[in-house]
């Protein structure tokens, strides 16, 4: 694979006088600097060694960018003479090509280990870290949610990958190609890969995958729906796939219509199943407890015990494969265990790494616990959102209402108090605050009691003759006869025992503050899910992470998806398909998945994000951080991968870092 954004011109242009000044200088304070072997020094010299080679390393690379306008790699530096010789401390790596600060990390280059965790140790014995509980089996069809699916991408691989720049990464496969119309893509397959068992893998399993998901080949009648539905991207855009002829190691993929999301859903998604174990599987759904084989893939880990895994609670321990095509992962194990307090976990030595609850308000006392640890902190993409069902008509499908509840909401409070003010407020069109496309001109909703009021008054929701100050629903509106009408409107907010019921209740607190009355029921993760795809609810609150995702995430989550089903996904928006705002939306939600132009896209998707806030089909109510802490002298080479792990969210546990200990890149000779 080539990296993009090449150097051509460059090297012909010279240095202004004021260049040549900055250069000189730079390069003197880089030859002063002394770099220390990592291997065999202290915890304290291990870390000065890597800050000040770290320092060296960006200086030179500013040193670049004043010369020739774009960050390099190391190897770049070094044969340009901005670095003596490549650092065995520390790598760098321009971010999608590496032009000078446009990058979203605002410096267009990361920085990472040169070795394997920093050069120390030279493996790694195990891992142990919080099991997350509901996340299903971890298999291509079982698995549940972000966490769910990064279980299973240790056991199962796709074609490509990404690393700490988010950029494409070889997998299973080590070059692709684009036709001029965006409707092939065409891979080549890694030589001398095997499945677990020692069977090759070859093109004919990844045409099986495209068959079995396409085509539902084999799989019980009940199950073609559930099954189709795991990849929708095949499903919706792929027409064939088929062994190149004449070339066995290359393998064709055909679309219907050149798609911007074909390298995140299609080449960085799609896990390949193997055809010689699959093939006699036609109960995918259920195949898990009753077949051990359904665990079984190309990954970099195996679990230990297949058959006593529990995907209530996520306890397991995944061991390393040391016939990967990669190599034997640095990382020897993965221990999930069961964590009630991932910091004093931390403290005690139980778990390697910890994490901040995307709920908890974590106390200044147990945060100054840890502050002698390492810690990466990135902007979140995972939010808690309370959704509106306007399948259920009146008042859930009328925007007036959802307006109304967004101004009794005081998400600053929320932030605040429920996420201890570790994290952001989204904006109400739908991204990440850390978007590159977010449009930060939407309504924002600020708490206005007074407004709110105004408007549940305008639409008939108002307190009724018996005074007790509970609005009433009325008796029908725009002609049609209301559910409910003239008696005490109570609204019934669903909620998962994933997340603390904080939330909720502050947000009882607010609706009460305008006169509507409310209760919530707190239902198991996976009855949660259920109830949220098949939109059996007026209000839910639902977490979910891929907020800093490619952005046609707004489509698949806003869009219409037909009749509500256990197999539709639980943070679907429903109901909201009667407005204008929804009509315009949709067309423009269609035209920016195929818009070839970046510029034009960028302006159809700000246009969709203010029509979602102007008719608020859910009310995003915070962005946690993404924060984890380890002890400096462990396992140190954590980073939250740009976009999420696909199809993910960015959290900090991309199998690439297990298996190589590094930021980026593969190991040599792959």
């Amino acid at each position: 694979m080539t990296r993009s954004g090449t150097k051509a011109g460059h090297d012909e242009q010279g240095f202004t006088l004021v260049e040549l000044l900055v250069v000189i200088i730079i390069l003197g304070v880089i030859s002063a600097v002394v770099v220390f072997a990592v291997r065999g020094v202290g915890d304290r010299g291990r870390e000065a060694a890597v800050r000040t080679d770290e320092r060296t390393v960006r200086t030179a690379q500013e040193a670049h960018c004043a010369k020739f306008g774009e960050y390099a790699t190391m190897d770049e530096l070094v044969t340009r003479q901005f670095l003596s010789e490549k650092s065995t401390i520390t790598d760098v790596t321009p971010v999608s090509g590496g032009p000078c600060g446009t990058t979203p990390n605002k410096t267009g280059f990361i920085v990472g280990y040169a070795q394997p965790n920093g050069g120390s140790p030279a493996a790694f014995d195990a891992l142990k870290l919080a099991a997350g509980k509901g996340n299903g089996y971890p298999t291509p069809f079982q698995s549940l949610r972000g966490p769910g699916n990064l279980n299973t991408n240790y056991l199962f691989d796709t074609l490509l990958w990404r690393d700490a720049t988010g950029n494409p990464l070889p997998w299973l496969a080590t070059a692709y190609e684009k036709s001029p119309d965006g409707k092939k893509w065409t891979f080549t397959l890694r030589d001398g890969v095997k499945w677990q068992d020692g069977a090759p893998f070859d093109a004919d399993d990844v045409v099986f995958t495209f068959d079995y998901l396409k085509n539902a080949t084999g799989v019980t009648p009940a199950q073609v729906t559930q099954v189709k539905n795991r990849n929708t991207f095949i499903r919706d855009f792929v027409t064939s796939v088929i062994k190149v002829p004449g070339t066995p190691e290359k393998v064709e993929f055909n679309l219907n219509q050149s798609v911007n999301t074909t390298m995140t859903r299609l080449a960085q998604s799609l896990l390949i199943l193997p055809q010689h174990v699959w093939s006699t599987i036609t109960n995918p759904m259920t195949a898990a407890p009753a077949n051990a084989n359904a665990f079984m893939g190309t990954g970099a880990f195996a679990l230990q015990n297949p058959t006593g895994y529990n995907p209530g609670t996520g306890v397991s321990e995944y061991v390393a494969n040391p016939d990967f095509f990669l190599g034997s992962p640095y990382v020897k194990k993965l221990q999930f265990i069961t964590v009630t307090d991932e910091l004093a976990a931390l403290l005690t030595g139980a778990v390697s790494a910890g994490g901040i609850g995307s709920e908890e308000s974590v106390p200044p006392a147990a945060l100054a616990q840890v502050s002698h640890m390492g810690r990466v902190q990135n902007p979140g993409g995972w939010n808690r959102a309370l959704h509106f069902n306007g399948l259920r008509g009146f008042p859930y499908n009328n925007a007036t209402f959802r307006q109304a509840i967004a101004y009794t909401v005081d998400r600053q409070a929320l932030l605040a108090n429920i996420v201890g003010g570790r994290g952001e407020l989204s904006g109400m069109g739908g991204l990440a605050p850390s978007h590159s496309y977010l449009n930060k001109s939407v309504p924002a909703y600020a708490r206005d009691v007074d407004r709110a009021k105004t408007l549940l008054n305008s639409i008939g929701i108002v307190d009724g003759p018996d005074g007790d100050s509970t609005r009433e629903l009325p008796a029908s509106f725009g002609g049609s006869p209301v559910t409910g009408g003239g008696a005490n409107f109570n609204v019934t907010l669903y909620t998962s025992d994933r997340f603390s019921n904080d939330t909720v209740e502050a947000i009882q607190g607010y609706m009460n503050d305008v006169g509507l009355a409310s209760t919530y029921v707190v239902e198991a993760s996976g009855a949660a899910d259920a109830r949220a795809g098949s939109a059996n609810y007026d209000m839910a609150f639902v977490g979910y992470g891929n907020l800093t995702a490619d952005p046609d995430q707004l489509r698949t989550r806003y869009k219409d998806v037909g009749t509500p089903s256990p197999s539709a996904s639980f943070n679907n928006v429903w109901g909201w398909n009667n407005t204008a705002n929804a009509t315009e939306f949709a067309t423009l939600a269609n035209a920016q998945l195929v818009e070839p132009s970046d510029t034009v896209r960028r302006q159809q998707l700000s246009r969709m994000q203010v029509l979602i806030a102007e008719d608020v089909p859910l009310i995003s109510l915070y962005v946690p951080f993404a924060t984890i802490f380890y002890p400096k002298d462990g396992f140190s080479a954590w980073y939250s991968t740009p976009g999420g792990t696909p199809p993910g969210p960015p959290g900090f546990s991309n199998k690439h870092v297990f298996i190589t200990g590094k930021q980026f890149g593969l190991p040599a000779g792959s």
